[in-house]
């Protein structure tokens, strides 16, 4: 061997085992290592050998007999002398000395890493459900600072969560001094310790050299700030987190934890906090990059690169294209962008090329394995393995590189793997015969025995790392997202070779039904490529006959898949299928026939099965996720639930329900009171219940063994509309019409204690703050009194903001806030401490708000209402509006969170009390955000059928393509407030929007979509446009009272005003001939204009008994409808005398709108009944009734198909829903009418499936499954 100087010029090579050579010229690709590390090969060595006092590293050139010596002799004996790589240490400053180090020095070693901290910028979080954004580094610092003991932190992949960990840690380690006496900063990678049974923190530390003994005195002596990476890359994730690590034994430390919130589940934080000390958790999320977050990180992003082949006006020109926003506030998304960005942009010149996240994953994998071949072509190799270069270079570099890639995701995927580690020493000769032999995959892929493997291993996008304290080496994607994202590909393209797959099939052996990750891959390029719907449905084929049962996983895969790309299954054979598992949550299978189907454990949250065939399917563990509605006697005026999660008590008129919570049996009937029961209220042990009715006395029932009366309290002059006992069990509160608060005790005698008095008239609501210290009450008088229950039991302070009587009071579980509900229709959010000021007002009901309830987490405060929802805010951010729950039919009196969290009661004026799912983080999954999330308020056809256009309560115009795939093309924006109408010009070239800001805009639909033009002159809101069929006209209806008619060309100024309503126009309309002009107006009339002459009025109907939303023309020009606040829809001449021809009833409220079909046989209706009617013009008939909306109808249109024997009707809604039905008929006969698409699908819709012969279903299914219209 010849030594050699360190300036001597060298040939490298690329051969490696579990030692590395390290040249100048060897890429980032091959950085990764840790450890000691050794390359054997010829050319450079480099052997670092270590002892207890001295740290050598000797480098040689080595020959090919050389590498054999060392393999064979010196290879063993370095690994004698390294092992254990962490010697046990003299002292525990040593040893937080050297972990500070180690640290450090290990983001250096790392080229990923370090590549990620140098193009740091600093993130921005945002609460669990809301999108205003904070500084994270300062939510940090002011947890470090806080009483709270962990901090989850959550992000989608990619967000940026373990560079801002690492980064954090950094920091803290660099102000750290053991004189300064602050927390030492721990960074554990959590994916990195295989304990699955012990203590991961134990573990770490004693992977670091540190003892049992000396862990216990850092226990007792040190503050810690321990920041523990990747929750979600852990296996055992069902665990208690928090206690199963016994993180309580570290005196004083905070705990910051990050995961991807799919991870999780529903009710997850009890694992992340101390037992019973729910307020000790404190969570957020990292926030996408916003605009200027991402300037920022391009402009470091170029200090860090100034190798880039673009100048930065280039990326930030390229960077402003609406495809790639949405998409660049994921930093890692981000960074592979940058580096792909100038192949990319010549993708979106591509005509129709639409960039997706797929796209740039395929590219950056792609360019990625083309510098790897650039690189391997550049440097010297050995003869072996050149040759083997060569022959990959002739294969195919880049499809070889994929193919590893594949297969070593697959691997490791399916043996539940983000790290896979590979020991050398188990595939030694002497240790083949041991049961303990790692699996041949890992041989074939991670050794050094095949060189063209080796090849690709080394050039793919992977680290690798020493294991600590074994010979062995660590591997994983530089991101888990590349992970999932190669398993992805591998499963597509396998799909994508064969119509059929077989039981071998990776398709097969895979469950990634409950990955949403891989789904998210996998949907995308389902939508992209619609052959993979037609395979992926043979697949769920495969499962029948008595052959299927080997296909039941790729089945549920691939059913699965199908609903999670948003592909509508409606009317499809599925007869005797197998998709055990499956997750079909928010599917459509509308009319679907499942007759016989093996549906065992498949998850049905929100499933649309309107008319489907379950007939002989087993639904044996099905999970809907709701439950059955509970139907009383008379209107529910008060439910509550036990603290200890047995008991569910609600009102019936005087009398009061017992229900089991868990499985909803009437247990007992309480039947003393002579009138309406207006309140319940457990103890906090669960043993009694108290009410308080109109009969002016409170009950005290005994829940337990006989469940006697125990006792009549009686005092009050007025009824008793409000009780609530103390934590303590030592006080019962009653607030009553008579003005008063009476505090009664509950033990002894059950005497009067005391009577406040200060309400200057009825008090509604009473609750005691959980520490028993405060009683608040709500009253009559708009005010809210807070009052103090021990010592004297005086006021201490009125809170004076509401404008109307309050109807509910209640203090979060942590003691912090005060809720109050007010006729008002506002809900307020007080602090109880310092200045008890207001922190928040609530707004969005339509009506009086009569009860408000905080979950038991302090997350949410829901709140019911007269305007029958009941709507669910968070309490942190920006405390904005998490969900709407809709479908009681009446009022809703009460509302209250079940003791575990997951089941939020409503009892309403309709005799019945619903239980409804509360959200959890991973709720918005299933949801498109670009979809939008407020209602529909209209939409438009096309007039050649290519496109729908929808307005929404969110400001925004959508345009959509409807002829093949359904997808969403462009989002248009500008509007300052909700878009009210929208409306096609007759050829195609432009889309009209009007709204509430009083404007009108003119879109482009072709080419870049841009803004055309806005009409100015409305004094008020714009409820309506249309345009006139010549292509002359735009005409606009508004709250101002006037219809004002635009030209569409030359200047498009204005060029009339129609003035004569009496009030707010709500419709306009062109007959097709573009000679009249229709108004409909909350003066109760439609009028007639004419367009052509003298614009005048030419005729007023009256007739409606409301007002009058919308009004349509017959294509013929004989007939106009219009559809009223009176329920109904009327049919009117337009020639001759102009009368009325008929009235067509059967809706149950206001109808919205109208609309004919092509032929004028029938006509449209949609209502707040949350229906949509279809009629037969010349008979009156209705022929159908389209039912499933959650909430008012706001919009129907009719579009005629090529095929004569169909048409398309679109609805939009208040549920924010787009949807297509397409209606199959026959001559004048409407056969049936199927939903074919969906932009969203929430809640359960089952009318008219057929359960009657289904086997295995639950009681509890069943019965939900019958109350919401299965037969």
């Amino acid at each position: 061997m010849l030594p050699i100087g360190s300036n001597q010029s060298l040939p490298s090579s690329l051969t490696s085992s579990n030692m590395r050579a390290r040249t100048d010229l060897f890429s980032a690709a091959y950085d990764a290592g840790e450890a000691s590390v050794t390359q054997i090969s010829a050319g450079l060595v480099s052997i670092p050998v270590s002892g207890s006092n001295h740290e050598v590293t000797v480098h040689f050139h080595g020959t090919d007999l050389d590498a054999k010596l060392i393999t064979e002799t010196l290879k063993p004996l370095q690994s004698i002398t390294l092992r254990p790589n962490i010697t046990p240490l003299d002292s525990l400053d040593m040893g937080i000395e050297k972990l500070q180090k180690r640290y450090l020095d290990g983001l250096q070693k790392d080229n990923e890493i370090k590549d990620a901290l140098a193009n740091y910028v600093t993130p921005e979080g945002m609460e669990l459900y809301d999108s205003t954004s904070f500084d994270l580094e300062g939510k940090v610092r002011d947890f470090l600072e806080l009483d709270k003991k962990v901090l989850l932190l959550l992000g989608e992949a990619g967000s940026g969560k373990s560079t801002f960990n690492r980064y954090l840690a950094r920091s803290l380690w660099e102000a750290y001094t053991p004189q300064a006496n602050i927390p030492i900063p721990v960074f554990i990678a959590l994916s990195s310790l295989n304990s699955s049974n012990q203590n991961r923190v134990t573990t770490f530390f004693e992977s670091q050299g540190f003892s049992r003994e000396q862990i216990e005195e850092l226990q007792k002596k040190h503050r810690f700030i321990f920041i523990l990476d990747g929750y979600d890359e852990l296996e055992d994730r069902h665990r208690c987190f928090y206690k199963d690590n016994q993180l309580d034994d570290w005196s004083g430390a905070k705990v910051i934890i990050s995961s991807r919130p799919e991870y999780l589940g529903s009710n997850y934080q009890y694992k992340f906090h101390p037992p019973g000390k729910r307020t000790a958790l404190q969570e957020c999320r990292l926030a996408p990059f916003s605009d200027e977050t991402i300037k920022r990180y391009v402009e470091q992003y170029k200090k860090v690169h100034p190798e880039w082949l673009w100048h930065e006006g280039q990326y930030e020109e390229t960077l402003k294209h609406p495809e790639l926003k949405e998409l660049l506030g994921n930093p890692f998304l981000l960074k592979i962008t940058l580096s792909e960005l100038p192949e990319l942009s010549e993708k979106l010149e591509a005509d129709g090329q639409r960039l997706t996240r797929l796209v740039i994953y395929d590219q950056f994998v792609k360019s990625w394995f083309d510098r790897s071949q650039q690189r391997l072509a550049a440097i010297q190799l050995d003869p072996k393995e050149k040759e083997e270069f060569k022959c990959l270079e002739s294969e195919g570099f880049v499809e070889h590189g994929m193919g590893f890639s594949k297969g070593l995701a697959l691997e490791m995927y399916q043996a539940g793997e983000v790290v896979t580690t590979y020991l050398a020493s188990a595939y030694a000769p002497a240790r083949q015969t041991n049961a303990s032999v790692e699996p041949d995959w890992r041989k074939h892929l991670l050794s050094d025995v095949d060189i063209k493997t080796k090849l690709m291993r080394l050039n793919a996008p992977l680290m690798s790392q020493n294991k600590q304290g074994v010979p062995g080496k660590e591997y994983r994607f530089i991101h888990k997202s590349l992970r999932d994202y190669f398993v992805a590909r591998a499963l597509w393209e396998e799909l994508d070779v064969h119509d059929k797959i077989e039981f071998s099939s990776w398709f097969n052996r895979l469950n990634i039904v409950n990955d949403p990750a891989v789904l998210q891959f996998l949907a995308e390029r389902v939508r992209q490529e619609t052959k993979l719907e037609r395979r992926l449905l043979n697949v769920v084929e495969q499962s029948k006959g008595k052959e299927g049962i080997q296909f039941e996983r790729g089945a549920a895969n691939a059913l699965t898949l199908l609903v999670k790309a948003g592909v509508a299954l409606s009317g499809k054979g599925f007869n005797g299928i197998r998709v055990r598992g499956a997750n079909l949550s928010y599917g459509v299978f509308d009319h679907t026939q499942f007759q016989d189907a093996d549906l065992r454990e498949v998850i049905g949250q929100g499933v649309w099965l309107r008319g489907a065939n379950l007939n002989g399917a087993d639904l044996e563990g099905l999970e809907l996720g709701e439950r059955p509605t509970l139907k009383v006697k008379n209107a529910v005026r008060a439910c509550c639930y036990s603290l200890d999660g047995r008991w569910f008590a609600v009102t019936e008129g005087s009398d009061i329900q017992l229900y089991g919570a868990e499985d909803l049996e009437k247990v007992h009937t309480y039947s003393e009171h002579e009138y309406w029961v207006d309140s319940v209220a457990f103890s906090p042990d669960g043993r009694w219940l108290a009410s308080g009715s109109m009969d002016n006395t409170m009950k005290l029932w005994n829940v337990l063994g006989n469940r006697y009366l125990a006792h009549t309290y009686v005092g009050h002059t007025g009824w008793v509309r409000s009780v609530a006992f103390s934590a303590d069990g030592q006080w019962l509160a009653s607030g009553s019409a008579d003005r008063t608060i009476k505090l009664w005790s509950i033990s002894g005698n059950r005497s009067l204690v005391h009577t406040y008095v200060g309400h200057r008239n009825g008090v509604n609501s009473v609750a005691f703050l959980s520490d028993g210290q405060w009683l608040a009450s709500g009253g009559d008088d708009n005010t809210v009194k807070l009052w103090s229950v021990s010592g004297d039991r005086i006021l201490l302070y009125t809170y004076v903001r509401h404008e109307e009587g309050v109807y509910s009071v209640a203090f979060s579980a942590d003691g912090q806030w005060l809720a109050s509900g007010s006729a008002d229709r506002t809900i307020k959010l007080w602090s109880i401490s310092g200045d008890r000021s207001l922190a928040h007002t609530y707004a969005g009901h339509e009506s009086d708000v009569n009860s408000v309830a905080f979950s038991a987490d302090g997350q949410w405060l829901a709140s019911g209402s007269a305007d029958r929802t009941i709507k669910l805010w968070s309490i942190s951010g920006d405390r904005s509006l998490a969900h709407t729950y809709a479908g009681h039919e009446s009022g809703v009196n009460s509302v209250a969170f079940s003791a575990d969290g997951r089941w939020l009661a409503s009892g309403s004026n309709n005799n019945t009390v619903r239980l409804w799912t509360v959200l959890d983080a991973n709720s918005f999954v299933h949801i498109r955000a670009e979809y939008g999330n407020k209602a529909v308020s209209s939409v438009a056809f096309s007039a050649d059928g290519q496109w729908l256009a929808s307005g929404g309560f969110d400001n925004t115009v959508r345009l959509w393509s409807v002829s093949g795939v359904c997808s969403l093309v462009h989002m248009y924006a500008g509007h300052r407030d909700r878009v009210r109408s929208v409306a096609f010009f007759a050829d195609g070239q432009w889309l009209a929007s009007g709204s509430a800001d009083g404007a009108i805009k003119l879109w482009g639909i072709s080419g870049d979509r841009s803004l055309a033009h806005t009409y100015v002159g409305h004094e008020s809101d714009v409820n309506s446009v249309a345009f006139s069929a010549d292509g002359r006209w735009l005409a606009s209806g508004s709250y101002d009272r006037t219809v004002k008619l635009w030209s569409i060309l030359g200047d498009r100024s204005l060029s009339h005003t129609y003035k004569g309503h009496t009030n707010k126009v709500r419709s306009v309309a062109f007959s097709v001939d573009g000679q009249w002009l229709a108004s409909g107006s909350m003066d109760s009339t439609v009028k007639l204009w004419s367009v052509l002459e003298d614009h005048s009025l030419v005729h007023t109907y009256i007739g409606h008994e409301g007002i009058v939303n919308s009004v349509a023309f017959s294509a013929d020009g004989r007939w106009l409808a219009s559809g009223s606040d009176d329920s109904t829809v009327k049919l009117w001449y337009v020639w001759g005398d102009r009368t009325l021809v008929r009235t067509y009833v059967g809706h149950e409220d206001e109808v919205w709108s109208v609309t004919f079909s092509t032929d004028g046989q029938w006509l449209a209706s949609a209502s707040w009944d949350s229906t949509v009617r279809t009629w037969s013009v010349h008979s009156g008939d209705c022929l159908t009734i389209l039912r499933g909306f959650v909430g008012p109808v706001h919009s129907v249109a009719w579009q005629p198909l090529s095929d004569m024997a169909a048409a398309l009707l679109a609805t939009g809604g208040s549920d924010k829903a787009v949807r297509l039905w397409r209606i199959y008929h026959n001559g004048n006969r409407m056969d049936q009418i199927i939903l074919e698409w969906a932009s969203r699908q929430e809640a359960l819709t089952v009318t008219d499936a057929l359960i009657e012969k289904a086997r295995n279903l639950s009681p509890q299914n069943r019965a939900l499954l019958i109350q919401r219209g299965a037969a």
